[in-house]
């Protein structure tokens, strides 16, 4: 697999938990359907959603990175490089 299909199937999956996280729920307390709610806020939550996803992936890259250089210091004060 190559680095951008991993990114875009890691980008679909916390898109997904981030839109399903942001939506509201569209029925009232006794299960009717409430009235649609406008395209601009659905699409604002979308938007939202995207970002988040993108902040959390960017976020994980930045640990991931700065872990490697905390174990590649360890390993050079210890001797083994």
């Amino acid at each position: 697999m190559s680095i951008e299909e991993a990114f875009l199937q890691q980008f679909a999956k916390l898109f997904v938990c981030y839109r399903d996280a942001l939506t509201l729920d569209t029925n009232d307390d006794r299960g009717r359907p409430l009235e649609r709610l406008n395209e601009a806020a659905e699409r604002d939550r979308m938007f939202a959603a995207g970002r988040l996803a993108l902040l959390e992936m960017e976020t994980n890259a930045h640990v991931e990175d700065n872990s490697r250089h905390l174990a590649y210091g360890r390993e050079t004060r210890n001797g083994v490089c």
